[in-house]
């Protein structure tokens, strides 16, 4: 969505919060946190005119992500009415999954459907009726549509010219993680190495002492990884470029000269009650957030993402006594 934010329109959200069934009194204090702001321009060092607004809500205000959620409900609920209707159909990832029509993430929609004409003017329909009525518009320059390999070229600039979105092989990374598995996996995660590697190197770590640089690989370098450590089980040469760096980085003194590192590192991931500094081991961690992420899978089989998985991989069993298959994802 385009300025996502900036354009919800304040009937609109009071209508979606009533029919969500929150009480009016409340919704009429969550629209006066949002009615009663106004903006001044500084120019000079002087304060100039008053800006009023009539629309939208405030960025990094911690109440402005989940009103614009309840917003995108709005959008859902369409999309679901119009599959009851059995006008969309979406799509199987295999055949005894549930058909998937459409995945919301804050301001990002990813839409499935089959390429029928009638399902595309359908699904456009939605779209164009929730922007009507929320005020939000389509950002055609960050949009795409992705085709199977087995579609024609023609009826790919066809489709395209009707949804007015251009086409392409597929986002390669959404949220900083990989789509396409093709490569091998080392060469898949080196940009996170990188990444840390340049965190590293952009510190001066001659002006830190050794506590400043825990807390800076605490805080910093040892979570940057996170996110990719929950949803991949990443190589063993990763985990080792990390520590190697983690380590030079806390005994160097920021020259090319390789100094000795006096206390090694699986001491150091001790908790400091035994005598360590607590550092977190990133392989470990790896395992760590997978095994969080596996009970999530045992635990909320009734979620949507539970549901799907079960459908691809346990379909007769649990999770715990699942096997692995013999091309199993890395994601």
């Amino acid at each position: 969505m385009k300025k996502a934010y900036d354009k919800v329109e304040w009937d609109f959200l009071q209508s979606v919060l009533l029919k969500l069934g929150f009480s009016e009194k409340w919704v009429n204090l969550v629209l006066s946190c949002l009615k009663t702001v106004s903006y001044s321009l500084v120019i000079n060092g002087a304060i100039k005119g008053k800006v009023v607004p009539f629309r939208g809500i405030r960025q990094r205000d911690p109440l402005s992500p989940a009103l614009f959620i309840l917003c995108s409900q709005a959008l859902s609920a369409v999309i679901a009415h119009v599959e009851q209707q059995g006008l969309i159909n979406g799509i199987r990832v295999k055949n005894r999954s549930e058909p998937m029509t459409h995945l919301l993430f804050t301001d990002d929609c990813c839409l499935f459907f089959e390429l029928k004409l009638e399902e595309v003017c359908s699904l456009k329909d939605c779209v164009d009726l929730y922007c009507r009525a929320s005020g939000q518009a389509i950002n055609f320059k960050k949009s795409s549509v992705s085709f199977s390999l087995n579609m024609a070229m023609r009826f790919r600039r066809w489709f395209s010219l009707i949804l007015k979105v251009s086409y392409i092989k597929g986002p390669s990374k959404y949220l900083g993680l990989p789509t396409d598995f093709g490569v091998s996996e080392a060469a898949l995660f080196q940009e996170l190495a990188d990444k840390v590697g340049q965190r590293f190197s952009g510190w001066k770590n001659w002006l830190l002492s050794h506590a400043g640089k825990e807390i800076m690989l605490k805080s910093v370098a040892l979570s940057m990884g996170n996110y990719a450590n929950s949803h991949f089980k990443l190589p063993a040469s990763h985990h080792s470029q990390i520590r190697k760096e983690a380590t030079s980085f806390f005994w160097g003194d920021g020259s090319d000269k390789q100094k000795i590192h006096w206390i090694a590192w699986h001491r150091l991931c001790r908790s400091k009650d035994n005598s360590g500094l607590g550092f977190r081991d990133p392989e470990l961690q790896n395992k760590v957030l997978l095994s969080r992420m596996a009970w999530r899978l045992w635990n909320e089989l009734d979620s949507m993402w539970g549901r799907f998985m079960k459908a691809i991989y346990f379909p007769k069993g649990d999770f715990l006594s699942v096997r692995l298959g013999a091309h199993p994802s890395w994601a």
